[in-house]
């Protein structure tokens, strides 16, 4: 038997190899001073695994190693080769090569073997003739007669060891036929079958046969259940419904390693749906899908289809939100035309971003408005120095026209302060309402020149009188209207009207209440 360190590239081999035999049955992998075949390379353990050449077949053993010893992809603790593989010791491959020496020696231990089970059936057969002959000798015989029975031949330890070992496998394989006798003892019997088979492999076990008609019995209905458990993505039934089928087995056949290999990918989709979803990480979503298999996971075109249109959502949206924030509402509300065609792949982060985009191009539009009309009482009462270039541009345009008017407006302030009344309390009648309302207005402007504290605070205390004021007014024709007395309504606010804003929310109310009461309304201001 002969081990040959493969190229990790390539595959390869290289000019390292090893030979376990008879007379060198026994090596220690490693890259330790007690390894016999040393493998320097940082992902092998100083004492990794074990080789022992037995009768033309090779044991390999894991010595718990941290990389472990790979097979086919899967990680073995042991495993018996008899025919030319390749595993993985941490990342180096070895490939086991099958010499025809391996071959002839296991050969003849297939033959002492039949020799051994031949000579025990010889020796049995000698010892019921003995005994029978005995039985009938005659009674009269003398008790002092010598007789001497013919000894079966007394095989040597190892030969003794083995036949012991035989004989506990047809023990296991017989209580296993016993229990397949029994209903829903199955899983039992596969087990002993399993147990008599690795214990002691010998031609005439019985235990083949029956482990394979257990497969053929139970493979079908669990590979179907298997299905319907990722058909509801229940992939801890899945894997748990594997488990059942796969105790019926030596190792991982062909058809075991796909089906496990169908319940990874497909716990691998949906854990991608689950990422599209919530809007997780499209990069390491593509990465998923292209490591799926179409023939494997029902589904995956589709998803790829509607990652890709998620991806253009994705870059479509952030074009919105470059397009608002650099002052092109109009482009932006054009692009807004094909949100239609987005709506069924756009996830929470990608909506977010969408209604936040379109509710700055609604502000950005009502800041520029009041700026192109001078309309600095509504303006005062926004965000309107919004660190935004063509937003600061329109504002020191504003504040360019006013710039002229400071005094004027400070000295108004002043005035119609005077005129409101005790601003502790709220106003008194019209007047007063109406001389805070100018007062506000004047320190808006103010405030639009010079955002800082001292002309803020006295143009809220004068808007808030002033809203007060409008609300006190709406709750009594209100209560006019409820007792159907329009008439005195229309003469209140026929003079108070033109007093209002149409672009102050604190005066809608009155503006709506005149529509109800079918007064024409004024040119508002």
């Amino acid at each position: 038997m002969r081990i040959i360190r493969l190229n990790p590239d390539t595959r390869e081999p290289t000019a390292e190899s090893w030979t376990l035999d008879a007379r060198r049955p026994d090596a220690l992998i490693g890259r330790g001073e007690k390894a016999t075949i040393l493998l320097d390379d940082p992902s092998v353990s100083q004492e990794h695994a074990r080789a022992v050449w037995q009768h033309g077949s090779l044991l390999l053993m894991d010595y718990g190693s941290i990389n472990g010893v790979t097979l086919r992809n899967r990680r073995i603790r042991r495993a018996e080769f008899r025919r030319d593989e390749v595993v993985m010791v941490g990342a180096v491959p070895l490939q086991i090569r099958v010499e025809p020496a391996d071959r002839a020696a296991w050969s003849r231990m297939l033959a002492m073997r039949a020799a051994l089970l031949v000579l025990a059936v010889v020796a049995l057969v000698v010892v019921l003739q003995v005994a029978r002959e005995l039985n009938a000798a005659p009674e009269a015989a003398s008790e002092e007669a010598e007789f001497t029975p013919l000894q079966p031949p007394v095989p040597d330890e190892a030969t003794q060891q083995e036949y012991e070992r035989m004989l506990e496998s047809h023990r296991l394989t017989t209580e296993a036929e016993s229990l397949l006798m029994q209903p829903d003892r199955d899983a039992e019997a596969a087990d002993l079958l399993i147990r008599s088979i690795r214990n002691y492999d010998y031609p005439a076990n019985r235990a083949h046969t029956m482990l394979e008609g257990l497969q053929a019995k139970h493979y079908r209905p669990a590979a179907d259940k298997i299905r319907a458990d990722m058909d509801r993505a229940d992939f801890a039934a899945a894997e748990a419904d594997y488990r059942e089928i796969a105790a019926y087995y030596l190792d991982e056949p062909d058809e075991l390693r796909a089906l496990h290999d169908a319940i990874d990918q497909n716990r691998r989709f949906n854990d991608a749906l689950e990422m599209m979803r919530e809007g997780e990480d499209p990069d390491g979503v593509r990465d998923i899908l292209d490591s799926l298999d179409e023939t494997v996971v029902p589904g995956l075109a589709d998803a790829k289809a509607r990652l890709a249109r998620m991806l253009e959502a994705a870059a479509w949206v952030e074009k919105i939100v470059e397009t608002v924030d650099s002052g092109k509402l109009d482009e932006a509300d054009a692009m807004l035309a094909r949100e239609p065609d987005y709506a069924d792949v756009m996830h929470g982060d990608m909506l977010d971003d969408l209604a936040a985009a379109k509710f700055r191009a609604f502000a950005y539009c009502e800041l520029l408005g009041l700026m192109a009309s001078g309309n600095t009482y509504v303006l005062a009462s926004r965000d309107f120095d919004i660190p935004v270039p063509f937003i600061q541009s329109a504002l020191e345009t504003l504040r360019g026209k006013l710039r002229g008017q400071a005094g004027e407006f400070r000295a108004r302030a002043e005035e119609s302060a005077a005129r409101a009344g005790d601003l502790a309390e709220p106003p008194a009648d019209d007047a007063e309402a109406i001389a805070s309302r100018d007062a506000a207005h004047a320190w808006a402007a103010l405030y639009i020149l010079d955002p800082t504290p001292e002309n803020k605070r006295p143009c809220e205390t004068h808007r808030d009188r002033w809203n007060d004021y409008l609300g006190r007014l709406e709750r009594r024709l209100r209560s006019y209207e409820s007792k159907g007395a329009n008439d005195e309504i229309r003469a209140i606010l026929a003079s108070f009207l033109p007093e209002l804003d149409a672009g102050d929310p604190a005066c809608a109310p009155l503006f709506l209440l005149a529509e109800r009461v079918r007064l024409e309304l004024p040119g508002t201001p």
